[in-house]
């Protein structure tokens, strides 16, 4: 990376917001594997908590020699970017033109923790069954040829999509939809669990589940928040529709799980969460606190009817990955 140069314009307040929200997007990393942990069996629990820590780790070393060269180099064509800022080359104190606001430094640095939660969400779906070294192997691949090529198409200064005016907030594309393709597409390679339908197969740990929610509720201020890359009103903006979206989301998940089961859950108000924030995301930046919750309550709603339905799924995803965050980007 270069060193600082004289660009000096900036407002100390909106780097300070960009890095607070990097810490925040990666604290959804742990936050996810203590989720999945939650959900799954205990025996598999670590494993999930490893493969979250452990996409961080891997996909930084991917987006610093080439990744984000692929996704925001300035000079690629409409399909994918090129190599201008190999190995962090010209990665310095000026600004990117996705980020005039802030330095070069911090918008890589931001969008780094983006290009890593992305394919930790999709082993969610194949929970139990993915073994550690073919899925290290699948974070390099995957990272390269779909998530920097996706997230070039929709973010990049010249990627096709935004080109034709295509508006995707903080991810709803490059990342929830992405993940939950991936997460289908793994899961159907790697088959169904051998005991799928045995009854041992419901959460294990509560309580990960609701810590890894309050972790990624509070790290999702900062994955939709930061998306303004300034300390602005629609960061705040964002923010507000991010949480009412997740509240409504919730109350929505618990009422229809009562509805059919007779029973409140605190996995299904978590999972109805979630599923409110993945819907938002798209949008949060350009709707108004009114037209949040009702993202928050067609895409509840809607998951939850496709979660119904997963037993007409010719896949097995463990964890409603497809359901939560495919599903909820899509909408």
């Amino acid at each position: 990376m270069d060193p600082v140069t004289s660009h000096t314009d900036y407002k100390p307040g909106d780097i300070a917001w960009v890095l607070t929200s990097t810490a925040l997007v990666f604290l959804m990393c742990p936050g996810l594997g203590l989720f999945y942990a939650g959900m799954a069996r205990m025996k598999h629990s670590l494993s999930l908590m490893m493969l979250s820590v452990l996409a961080v780790a891997l996909v930084s070393i991917q987006w610093y020699f080439w990744g984000f060269s692929l996704t925001f180099s300035t000079t690629g064509g409409p399909f994918i970017g090129n190599l201008d800022h190999f190995v962090g080359r010209g990665i310095s104190w000026e600004p990117h033109p996705s980020a005039p606001n802030v330095p070069m430094s911090a918008f890589f640095l931001f969008q780094l923790m983006f290009a890593a939660i992305t394919p930790a969400l999709a082993y969610g779906a194949t929970a139990e069954r993915m073994r550690i070294m073919p899925s290290i192997l699948f974070l390099f691949v995957w990272s390269t040829l779909v998530y920097d090529v996706i997230t070039y198409w929709v973010w990049g200064p010249n990627g096709w999509l935004t080109v034709m005016g295509v508006m995707d907030y903080a991810g709803g594309t490059p990342v929830h939809i992405s993940s939950g393709s991936a997460a289908v597409a793994y899961a159907m390679v790697l088959g169904k669990r051998k005991d799928y339908n045995h009854p041992s197969t419901v959460p294990h740990n509560v309580a990960f589940v609701f810590i890894g929610t309050a972790l990624l509720w509070f790290g999702w201020f900062g994955f939709n928040g930061g998306s303004a890359l300034a300390a602005n009103a629609r960061g705040i903006q964002t923010i507000i529709n991010s949480h009412l979206s997740a509240c409504v989301g919730g109350i929505v998940w618990v009422m229809l799980d009562y509805r059919h089961n007779k029973k409140l859950t605190l996995i299904g108000f978590c999972t109805g969460a979630v599923a409110g924030l993945a819907t938002i995301t798209p949008g949060s930046g350009f709707v108004s606190s009114s037209s949040s919750l009702v993202f928050g309550l067609i895409g509840a709603g809607v998951c939850n009817l496709c979660v119904s339905w997963k037993s007409k799924y010719h896949f097995d995803d463990a964890l409603d990955v497809f359901a939560v965050h495919y599903v909820g980007g899509l909408m």
